[in-house]
């Protein structure tokens, strides 16, 4: 997969191919053969997995620190719904949550 990788990563076919150890010319038969796409797709998709693993890092740092825009930033993609409207605020540099509670229906108001 180191091959499919480093194209993807855009690395010449000549340099993908000696990190591989194999000719270039290899590489341009694999090209054209039935396995190839499913062979750079779960190359992408480590990518993928990789590259969100360690922007989470950031971000996970970037909180720990104090970060209040991160902390908030990581709040709103694990659950949208609380977060969406303007829940947080930044004072002080800490976050304030402000939870909007409806109030209890009164027994027998109908």
């Amino acid at each position: 997969m180191i091959v499919a990788r480093l194209l993807l990563l855009g690395a010449t076919q000549a340099e993908a191919a000696e990190a591989a150890g194999v000719g270039a010319r290899t590489i341009r038969d694999w090209k054209v053969t039935d396995w190839w796409p499913d062979y750079v797709e779960r190359a992408r998709s480590t990518i993928h997995d990789q590259v969100e693993a360690y922007a989470l890092r950031a971000v996970l740092e970037s909180v720990r620190e104090g970060d209040a825009q991160s902390a908030r930033w990581v709040l709103e993609r694990l659950r949208p719904d609380p977060w969406r409207n303007e829940t947080a605020a930044q004072v002080a540099g800490s976050v304030m949550l402000t939870v909007e509670v409806p109030s209890p229906t009164k027994a027998g108001a109908d």
